[in-house]
């Protein structure tokens, strides 16, 4: 199934750093034999063993700080003022979307590794949610009106896994992908999502998965399905959409995979061809875009050996852009003022990071934390995401601006 695939592909820099399949990490790179066994242990959006899981981060931890190659604590840089934060009974926390005005939604486990939803308000209240019967909530996006889209398991097997919207009073409406496919897919490259994503139209877009591989989807407010596919792929992976419509994701045509594309809200497709992308087989992943049209994603460099983020204007126009010394960058998500976070790995390992206006990069550390993952960043300019302390223990964090 290509979702284990994107696993070991989820970036350039992945298999440089230790992440990707067992034994990659013995064979180099700076995490060595501390390498954990597979980015899906740590990020895998399929329930699982929670607890299994977060043993392995912390005996990674463990690992790099005794071989010298992360600190016990990060650094403070960066700059910005930093809230962690876990909702009650949290073993496990992991934001995925943030409001205009700072309303945090995302997901969480429990000491029994049962996942639920919550919602954070900007004075640090909580409510726990989960969609009728499930077993297993998983949290994607959270749109200016408070809508909240994301999946759920309600068997043990979850399968088929289905998608759910919460309105703002509420009340949920649940929807699955077309009859005898697999489910909705969730959080593909980011963890806790999206997709599914959604609009300020109440329009979700995500991806689904059959017998014959993934499509993309569009799912209307008055819950009319609509399959997508680009021309002549193999597969298409929808993973955002704009306030206007337009949808990005990637696919695997006949020459290279792993390529970005932007579907404009009438249904006509562009391919996004960073410089270098072709030779290195694709990579280009599209996967945050604004109000305005433009859109982040990841990439390499010509040589194929240096992980980039890039930035795709309107017009069409590309600039690349990474930090020195860096085994790993990934842009997640971009602003309506252009404003880019993500993170990235190097030899003390994973950080945050702020794209300025200007185009520098700003990286940060949550305090007393020893790994920093943003992965969203609202219109004021507020950055959410997750990090891990010493113990390997997972929580949410907001970087105010």
């Amino acid at each position: 199934m290509k979702t284990i695939a994107r696993f070991f592909l989820f970036s350039l820099g992945a298999a440089l750093i230790g992440f990707g399949p067992a034994g990659a990490g013995e064979q180099g790179g700076p995490l060595g034999r501390c390498g954990l066994g597979s980015l899906g242990g740590v990020f895998g959006p399929a329930p699982g063993d929670a607890g299994a899981r977060a043993a392995m981060i912390k005996r990674t931890i463990k690992c790099l700080q005794a071989a010298g190659k992360m600190p016990h604590t990060a650094s403070h840089g960066g700059g910005g003022r930093f809230v962690t934060f876990d909702p009650p009974g949290s073993a496990s926390t992991t934001p995925s979307g943030i409001t205009p005005e700072g309303t945090i939604t995302g997901s969480y486990a429990d000491a029994s590794g049962v996942q639920h939803g919550f919602l954070r308000t900007p004075t640090g209240r909580f409510t726990t949610f989960d969609p009728p019967g499930s077993t297993f909530t998983q949290v994607a996006s959270i749109s200016v009106n408070g809508e909240i889209t994301g999946t759920y398991c309600n068997t043990s097997a979850c399968a088929p896994i289905h998608g759910f919207v919460r309105a703002r009073d509420g009340a949920f409406t649940t929807f699955d992908s077309p009859a005898g496919s697999g489910g909705i897919s969730a959080a593909l490259y980011i963890p806790g999502g999206p997709p599914p994503d959604i609009n300020p139209a109440g329009e979700i877009a995500g991806t689904y998965f059959d017998a014959s591989g993934e499509h993309g989807f569009l799912r209307a407010k008055s819950g009319a399905f609509t399959a997508i596919d680009v021309p002549g792929a193999s597969f298409t992976e929808v993973l955002a959409i704009s306030p206007s419509g337009a949808i990005i994701g990637d696919f695997c045509g006949q020459t290279a995979c792993y390529v970005g594309f932007i579907r404009s809200p009438h249904g006509s497709f562009t391919t996004i061809n960073t410089p270098g992308s072709v030779a290195c087989g694709g990579g280009d992943i599209a996967i945050g875009v604004n109000p305005a049209g433009a859109v982040t994603g990841f990439a390499t460099d010509p040589t194929c050996s240096l992980s980039l983020g890039y930035l795709r204007t309107p017009d069409g126009t590309i600039t690349t852009f990474g930090v020195p010394g860096a085994a790993s960058f990934e842009p997640m998500a971009i602003n309506p003022a252009a404003l880019i976070t993500g993170w990235f790995f190097d030899n003390s390992g994973a950080h945050g990071f702020l794209r300025t206006l200007d185009g520098a990069i700003a990286p940060f550390d949550v305090p007393g934390s020893v790994a920093t993952f943003a992965t969203e960043i609202s219109a004021a300019g507020a950055i959410i995401g997750l990090s891990y302390d010493a113990s390997g223990v997972q929580h949410g964090f907001l970087r105010l601006p």
